[in-house]
């Protein structure tokens, strides 16, 4: 069931490209941080498994729209999720 505010994002999306893009990358952003908080990881940890500073995933965290592909494979694999787990938990949260 939709609230006040669904209708008022639904709306704005459909309106204003701009910030149906931002909406976008922030959904894209609460789904890998609740990804990697839902296998009990920290970045600290995601970071050694992908052989980088903990300060580079907390970047891809932050933007993953400036992240390449490649790069937000490495995220999931070093997570234990798959790109299309990714996709689908973005799309649950809008």
């Amino acid at each position: 069931m939709k609230d006040y505010l669904d209708e008022v994002v639904e709306r704005e999306c459909r309106e204003d490209s701009e910030f149906a893009t931002k909406w976008a990358e922030l959904q894209a952003r609460k789904a890998l941080a609740r990804l990697r908080l839902d296998h009990h990881l920290t970045q600290a940890a995601v970071a050694d498994r992908m052989g980088l500073p903990q300060s580079r995933v907390a970047e891809i965290e932050r933007s993953p729209g400036k992240v390449s592909f490649s790069r937000i494979m490495a995220y999931a694999k070093a997570v234990g999720i798959s790109v299309e787990e990714i996709a689908q938990l973005a799309a649950v949260s809008r």
